[in-house]
């Protein structure tokens, strides 16, 4: 039988950017041979929830709103939820209007913003959590949305062509995956 602690021996910092830490550890935990090298992502801005993210699902007239990015780690396109990170200060809400008017051109009222809960985007490396929302009746906001590296397209789908996209791998983020699990139960 192990012990739930596990305890940091040591911990270099291998590098960073303005969004991430990234540290090799040595580990230790009751029981177990010790780990070298353990690869850990640390998110520089979390709120005492570590939440360091957002994903938001857009949702009009019972279509979702997905954006289309080429992912450079994996070299391919992914549909995924239109979001980013939380800035230091705001709250995961804010965030999540914020992101939806950058990416997308999108809004909606704040009453039609729901939280779908939080997703782990990959525990065994990254410590914290992405908060996922669903914003239900979205409106073009009336400002064009910015550029990022690898966006290619916003476009809405019905339920049915969300199915397609799933069956051809087309939707591969977790986050995205979930959102639209939980989603599709608030709109029945």
């Amino acid at each position: 039988m192990t012990d739930d602690v596990i305890n940091i021996t040591k911990r270099k910092l291998i590098c960073e950017n303005k969004f991430y830490n990234v540290f090799f550890d040595n580990l230790e935990q009751k029981g177990i041979p010790a780990t070298t090298s353990y690869l850990t992502i640390s998110p520089k801005t979390q709120n005492d929830k570590m939440i360091f993210g957002v994903g938001i699902l857009p949702v009009q007239e019972n279509k979702f709103g997905l954006l289309k990015i080429l992912r450079h780690p994996i070299g391919q396109d992914s549909w995924e939820l239109p979001g980013g990170f939380v800035e230091p200060g705001e709250s995961p809400a804010d965030a999540a209007k914020r992101e939806m008017v950058e990416e997308v051109g999108m809004l909606c009222k704040p009453k039609n913003l729901k939280s779908l809960g939080v997703i782990a985007p990959f525990p065994s490396a990254i410590g914290g959590f992405i908060q996922v929302f669903i914003a239900l009746n979205c409106y073009p906001s009336g400002y064009s949305s910015n550029p990022e590296l690898g966006h290619k397209e916003f476009k809405w789908f019905s339920m049915k062509e969300i199915e397609h996209l799933l069956d051809a791998e087309k939707i591969i983020d977790a986050g995205t995956l979930v959102a639209l699990d939980r989603g599709k139960k608030i709109l029945k």
